[in-house]
């Protein structure tokens, strides 16, 4: 009758197509997948049957489909994919979201080896996996795949899935199969890759940071109080600025290295692990020596984080910037700009009253200057701002006030104890002598009784009293500082007291002949003790050499009456006595220094000292030649006459010298 079965042959009477059938062997006891086909036998159609065994598949369709439709349809609707193989790993089922995810339908994928469908592999290394199957029937238990599991489907699509798999078993615990239950999770996974790829950068960050981390959790006692915090992790550069290793603190708590720790701090950190604040401070470590900028939040109850580098190096700069701001670069004392803020602000405080003001001038700094040159004018400096030092007191402010002036503030000094001061800042500064320049000082004092004093007015009093006791003891100082120059001059040359008073004498003679005014004859005297006070500004090696000078030394050398003149000439009352000191290199015929003057403009001081200084010169000693006998130093002062010396002067001293010679 199958010659009829148009499913086996068509309507010419050729075998075409396949029958399938599933028939029960009672005999056996066993289910078969019958495939019949007609075919041609020694030129007769002959049937052919082909019978596999599916017992396993049968029982296991009655386990899953038919006997429970209820659960099929449960699995058919849930969000993960379900596939359900025999013991030899073919698929007997799959439901849709299995469908959907492989790109197989349950049509094709019937009968098909599981992992023909089911293609996985490894999201890293892109290694397939295809063991799943066998896993689960050689453990005979379940089995999970790796977190980095991806799907493929039949169209190329990628899914990152999470799944299990475990063996379907009979009553009689006899393995029928296996199920693999399967979901897609690539939004999970994503996230999941993008937090770990986050913590990671995290972690580099940590790590790799130029700042110093650090992560605490604090340490309360048994009322909730904070007590201390302990440190859980530390990056490098935290080790590197404290010098603490993670090794030696990971689990310690900061009183165990840092014992002098102040209460303050725990408590901050306390309030930003309560409460999740944030905040940002500068810190001075006691124990490290180490200034800092901290950043401290809360990443969770209980624990701090702070991140901080060291500032130690920009606070010293910051310091010695304002040390430049604030301070005299030449004597270290503070300068004006510091000192009126301090004024303004102790002003305005009762309790720093009575303020006393106490206001120094240096005596004769300029002298000092043009005569020995500014590295003497500041040695005279720095050592009245030592002194001022000595005498200040912790709360008081020294500062240099302006080129020559110092001021030095007293709080809670009344006038008597001000004036107390000033007397003994002035005998400090006297003390401080050197090459025969001893530093003194004028020093006015006035003082302030309360805050509704005018700060301006106390300090200009202070400025008056200072200006009044130079005044009184201008003359006095000036001659101390004349008198400290003659001892300088006479330390580096020949120009000894003794030859200034020999020529003071012959001066005077030469004066009284002339018939200058007693007035006059005192300023003539002065100019012979100092004519050459100049010289102490000249240099040692050309004032003392054996031999002649060189044209650029006589240059250095001429130098020596303009600078005794500036020496002079800052005091109103030696203005006469400048200009003799000037003046006393000049020839009558026009041919001298500085300025060049001729016959009567040069001022007859001067003229007079010319010639008794040269006379004096001719009969001295001198490092390059041996003195003249006085009679050939007449004849060259006569000879002289009327080219280098005033000839009326000139013949009233060599009539005089010759008087005395007879005398003699």
């Amino acid at each position: 009758g199958f010659c009829n079965n148009q499913a086996l042959i068509d309507e010419q009477g050729n075998p075409t197509g396949v029958l399938l059938s599933e028939v029960y062997n009672a005999h056996l006891g066993r289910w078969f997948e019958a495939h019949t086909m007609a075919t041609v036998w020694e030129g007769k159609l002959a049937r052919l049957e082909v019978a596999i065994e599916i017992t396993d598949r049968v029982q296991l369709q009655n386990i899953i489909s038919p006997r429970e439709e209820y659960y099929g349809a449960m699995l058919d609707s849930i969000g993960d994919g379900v596939i359900v193989t025999d013991i030899d790993g073919k698929i007997t089922w799959m439901n849709p979201k299995a469908q959907e995810l492989t790109g197989w339908s349950k049509q094709s994928a019937l009968g098909e080896p599981f992992e023909e469908v089911f293609v996985i592999i490894n999201s890293n290394t892109r290694e397939p996996h295809s063991r799943v199957i066998s896993e689960v029937l050689e453990t005979e238990d379940g089995v999970t795949l790796a977190n980095h599991t991806s799907l493929i489907s039949k169209n190329g699509h990628e899914y990152h899935i999470a799944d299990s798999a475990a063996p379907i078993k009979d009553r009689r615990g006899n393995i029928l199969g296996v199920i693999v239950v399967f979901q897609d999770v690539s939004e999970d996974y994503r996230k999941r890759e993008a937090l770990r790829a986050s913590e990671e950068r995290f972690r580099t960050l940590f790590e790799h940071s130029i700042n110093g981390i650090a992560l605490h959790e604090m340490i309360y006692d048994d009322g909730g109080n904070p007590i201390d915090y302990r440190f859980l992790a530390v990056n490098k550069s935290f080790e590197n600025i404290t010098g603490l290793t993670a090794y030696d603190i990971i689990g310690r708590t900061v009183s165990e290295f840092l014992p002098k720790i102040e209460k303050y701090w725990i408590e901050r950190y306390a309030k930003v692990a309560q409460e999740g604040t944030q905040v940002e401070f500068e810190q001075y470590n006691q124990d490290l020596k180490k200034h800092f900028i901290v950043r401290a939040y809360s990443p969770g109850i209980g624990l701090f984080v702070t991140v901080f580098h060291d500032v130690t190096k920009q606070k010293i700069l910051e310091r010695e910037l304002n040390e430049l701001a604030f301070r005299d670069p030449l004597t270290g004392l503070y300068n004006r700009r510091y000192l009126e803020r301090e004024l303004n602000r102790l002003g305005e405080i009762p309790d720093q009253h009575p303020l006393s003001i106490l206001i120094g001038d240096v005596n004769g700094l300029k002298i000092i200057n043009d005569s020995m040159g500014h590295a003497e004018g500041d040695f005279v400096l720095k050592a009245v701002a030592n002194a001022i030092e000595k005498v200040s007191r912790p709360e008081d402010v020294g500062a240099r006030w302006g080129g020559d002036e110092f001021v030095l503030l007293l709080p809670k000094t009344n006038s008597k104890e001000g004036q107390e001061i000033a007397k003994k800042l002035e005998e400090i500064s006297a003390s401080a002598a050197k090459n025969s320049i001893s530093p003194s000082i004028s020093v006015g004092v006035a003082t302030k009784h309360s805050v509704d004093d005018s700060s301006t007015d106390v300090l200009r009093n202070a400025e008056n009293r200072m200006y009044k006791e130079k005044m009184t003891n201008a003359k006095s100082s000036r001659n101390t500082l004349v008198a400290s120059l003659q001892r300088t001059l006479a330390e580096k040359s020949y120009e000894t007291e003794a030859h200034a008073r020999h020529l003071e004498e012959l001066a005077l003679a030469v004066g009284r002949e002339v018939g200058l005014r007693e007035s006059e004859l005192s300023q003539l005297s002065l100019v012979a003790i100092l004519h050459d006070i100049g010289k102490v500004a000249i240099p040692e090696q050309i004032l003392e050499k054996p031999g002649p000078l060189t044209n650029k030394e006589w240059k250095v050398m001429r130098e020596h009456a303009a600078i005794g003149y500036r020496i002079l000439v800052s005091s109103p009352d030696l203005i006469e006595v400048a200009e003799g000191v000037l003046s006393h290199h000049e020839r009558w015929d026009g041919r001298g220094y500085p300025r060049g003057l001729k016959g009567e403009e040069i001022p007859i001081l001067a003229r007079i000292i010319s010639i008794v200084d040269a006379y004096d010169a001719m009969t001295t000693d001198r490092p390059y030649r041996r003195k003249m006998i006085p009679q050939d130093a007449i004849r060259e002062i006569e000879m002289c006459a009327g080219t280098q010396f005033d000839p009326h002067l000139a013949r009233l001293f060599v009539d005089m010298m010759n008087q005395k010679i007879v005398e003699v």
